[in-house]
């Protein structure tokens, strides 16, 4: 979605002042009050590491870091509080070094797990980058990245300049940096602009809220943990075209196929027909920044409602619809919706909503480096961290679907979400073939868990002598 004329196609956003220190966007107030109530955490660091053949030339390695660092002021940005207000300022790019490490194959894991991390963000870039030397040749390749300066489309940025830089490419020059945005963002003009867009999402949140209550293995902390694991799962190529026919057949995307069943399994789990879902967008609705890494990604807090008297492909529609007003406004932040909604503080949850979906297309990592015998391959990471209770990622390649589940530890176990999975897996499969089904009618038990839910706990007959009176009974025991 590109922003009306009326707001902003027209007009450029400009380049701002210098100065000493800049305001910071929505996003990153956020994320720097997250930050700062507890510094210790790495639950919004952003690693990548990547394992590369031994053909990789170390000077022009460490030369297109210093490059990279030199073009983006992101990486080379602080993070303070002035006088009681959180502000960014701009360094150098000169002071930037590639840690370096060698050590034999068994230690990989650990210098790994001690590079990932909590940024110091008044003394330190919110970014990072080192190299482990393999004894059998080869390297490893770390990178790491708070989300206050970068986002899902920046790190496809960083990754393509990079490379270019690595190969010795000229890049053209960036006419503006995220400060420019940043201070943009929070001008007086586009503030006022802002009024259409909060009013729509007030009417969206103008009833009260209902909280989601997810079936859980254990109760909630008083304050949230960021313990977190993954559960992953496909949908094979057959059931994933009927899923592609559905979103054919209603002009919708499959985005839009996919929530709507999120939507459904997670009506089923709580039983509630109130659902509020999270759902990053890109944020970068204006045409000047193609190009800028920054901290753009919005948070849409997507609210829908799955009566069980609606049929699927009734819901869809209204899922779709809801989906085009989303984008139509998601130029007012999730953050300044918080706010405006002055909803009571709850440290054990997240503001909103706890769950959230995203859907993506599969990244393969290295096409665009034409060196083949560098051999790049992603190295895989364990996940250990959760920012929701559930948090449902769609990886959509050429003949699957890939789903991952992150979750909260402190709240499942982990054979409760492969429960969970396969409820999700079980109501996908009776929609691709009665996409008229009503809500009502679908189902996610298993016939052996309906059966110890409806007769087994039921089964609460028991004998007793029919001479003896309640108080007789009471007085024996």
């Amino acid at each position: 979605y590109i922003a009306s004329s009326e707001e902003q196609i027209h007009h450029s956003i400009p380049k701002t002042l210098e100065k000493t220190s800049y305001v910071l966007s929505s996003a990153q107030r956020r994320m720097y009050f997250l930050y700062a109530y507890d510094k210790a955490s790495t639950t919004y660091n952003m690693p990548e590491v990547y394992q590369v053949g031994s053909s990789l030339k170390l000077d022009r390695l460490s030369n297109a870091f210093i490059s990279l660092v030199d073009r983006h002021e992101g990486l080379r940005t602080l993070f303070m509080v002035k006088e009681g207000i959180p502000v960014q300022t701009i360094h150098s790019s000169n002071d930037f070094r590639l840690e370096h490490y060698s050590n034999k194959e068994k230690e990989v894991e650990d210098i790994i797990n001690s590079f990932i991390r909590p940024f110091d963000l008044d003394r330190e870039y919110a970014f990072r980058a080192g190299l482990i030397s393999l004894e059998e040749g080869g390297y490893i390749l770390m990178i790491d990245m708070h989300h206050i300066i970068s986002d899902g489309v920046s790190h496809e940025i960083l990754l393509k300049d990079f490379w270019q830089l690595y190969k010795g490419e000229e890049l053209s020059a960036l006419h503006l940096q995220y400060r420019d945005y940043a201070e943009w963002q929070q001008s007086e003009e586009q503030q006022a602009l802002m009024q259409r867009h909060k009013d729509y999402w007030m009417e969206v949140y103008s009833e009260d809220l209902q909280v989601l209550e997810l079936p859980m293995d254990y109760k909630r902390p008083q304050i949230r943990s960021d313990h977190g694991s993954v559960v992953s799962f496909s949908i094979d190529t057959k059931t994933t075209e009927l899923l592609r026919k559905i979103s054919k057949d209603n002009e919708c995307t499959m985005y839009m196929v996919l929530l709507t069943i999120y939507n459904v399994f997670l009506s089923k789990l709580s039983n509630s027909e109130d659902i509020v879902v999270g759902s990053p967008i890109s944020g970068r609705t204006h045409i000047d920044l193609e190009g800028i890494v920054g901290m753009f990604v919005n948070t849409l807090a997507v609210r829908n409602y799955p009566l069980g008297g609606k049929q699927f492909d009734e819901f869809l529609l209204e899922v779709k619809q809801g989906c085009l007003l989303n984008f139509e406004h998601e130029l007012y932040q999730y953050e300044d919706l918080v706010d405006a909604l002055d909803l009571e503080k709850d440290m054990s949850r997240n503001p909103l909503f706890d769950v959230m979906f995203s859907y993506q297309q599969e990244l393969v990592i290295g096409n665009d480096i034409e060196d083949s015998s560098l051999k790049i391959r992603t190295y895989e990471l364990s996940y250990n961290t959760s920012k929701f209770d559930l948090d449902l990622t769609a990886v959509e390649s050429d003949e699957e679907l890939f789903f991952h589940i992150n979750y909260d530890t402190t709240l499942f176990k982990k054979a409760t979400i492969e429960r969970f999975s396969e409820y999700f897996q079980k109501l996908v499969s009776q929609l691709v073939l009665t996409p008229e089904i009503k809500l009502s009618a679908l189902k996610v038990l298993s016939q052996e868990e309906e059966e110890v839910l409806l007769t087994g706990f039921n089964n609460t007959e028991y004998p007793y002598p029919l001479d003896s009176t309640i108080l007789d009974l009471f007085n024996a025991q």
